[in-house]
């Protein structure tokens, strides 16, 4: 068996760490947490009603490129084993509490993150993710600056959406680099340095 999809609403915890072959999967947390770090073979991997702490708890995942984790709400997920995760080019994270997010740099490879609904206060990660392209930010709360975007070498694409707020207001490392063809920023506020159709491109 290449590919496994489980139902969302399946409760039982299932023993999978015979599907040595297994591709691609989508599974909840409670029916996989126990089998998941064996799955070393896995290339594209989501995790509904995702109650971990970290993602060291996925195990090491070699050849691993899209991981999708939707969370319940009230988790805080940590960073941390990002580079469990060598060729991890997509990430997509749905509600919960992102800390330790700076540990992201360890997913060198990395070219697309979304956080949707999920908070977190710093995206230093980006400046230290040479092949970013895409950065989503959707609901993700106070982020307190946007300065690691400034001058980025591979970052086409950001995007400020919902209830997201910079605190220092200061929109200037998106709005100045000139490699960026895509800027979305959804909500200005009084403290913010430009309107959001000044910074606007490509939308």
């Amino acid at each position: 068996m290449e590919r496994l999809c489980v139902s969302e609403f399946y409760s039982q915890e299932l023993d999978l760490s015979d599907l040595v072959r297994l591709r691609e999967a989508e599974l909840p947390w409670k029916v996989a947490a126990c089998s998941l770090r064996r799955l070393g073979a896995l290339e594209e991997l989501t995790v509904t009603r995702w109650r971990g702490t970290t993602r060291s708890a996925l195990g090491v995942k070699p050849a691993l490129r899209r991981l999708r984790l939707e969370a319940v709400p009230t988790v805080v997920i940590s960073a941390e084993g990002a580079g469990l995760f060598p060729e991890l080019s997509e990430l997509r994270l749905y509600d919960g509490r992102l800390t330790r997010s700076g540990l992201l740099a360890g997913a060198q490879q990395l070219r697309s993150i979304a956080l949707l609904s999920t908070k977190t206060d710093s995206v230093a990660f980006a400046a230290a993710l040479p092949h970013l392209e895409h950065l989503e930010l959707e609901n993700s709360g106070d982020i307190g600056t946007l300065a690691p975007l400034a001058d980025h070498p591979a970052l086409r694409k950001v995007l400020v959406t919902g209830s997201t707020r910079i605190t220092d207001g200061d929109l200037n490392p998106p709005a100045d680099n000139p490699r960026l063809t895509v800027i979305a920023v959804e909500r200005g506020h009084k403290h913010y340095s430009h309107r959001p159709a000044e910074v606007r491109r490509g939308i």
